[in-house]
């Protein structure tokens, strides 16, 4: 994945009819499409700082992809639409993957407390 294609409009044509974001494997940026932008109601005047920013296009608009506090919108509205039992069935169908792949234990450094009542 480069600059030119983790951009909104690039994921718009992945994704077209619904909102979608793809948090990377470490958990500090994620690219996200239009409609998840518009979601969360964040626009190029969102006034990044070195704790929460975004990519940027060269007239400053939001490029595609949210890095470390500016994740928090889209996490939080994430975590909002998974209650306890739907996060309980994805850890098991998770869980239930994993073993039948031979996989025995994953840990994360780091969880939220919903994922913990699951």
């Amino acid at each position: 994945m480069s600059e030119q294609t983790l951009t909104k409009e690039y994921l718009d044509k992945l994704i077209p009819d619904r909102p979608a974001w793809i948090e990377d494997e470490t958990g500090h940026n994620a690219w996200f499409n239009t409609k998840a932008l518009d979601l969360v109601g964040i626009d190029k005047s969102f006034k990044d700082t070195p704790e929460e920013f975004f990519s940027r296009t060269s007239d400053g608009d939001l490029a595609g992809v949210a890095f470390k506090g500016a994740m928090n919108p889209f996490l939080d509205l994430v975590n909002a639409t998974f209650d306890t039992e739907l996060q309980k069935i994805g850890f098991m169908n998770l869980l239930d993957e994993a073993s039948s792949k031979g996989i025995t234990a994953f840990g994360d450094a780091y969880t939220f407390e919903e994922d913990l009542q699951a």
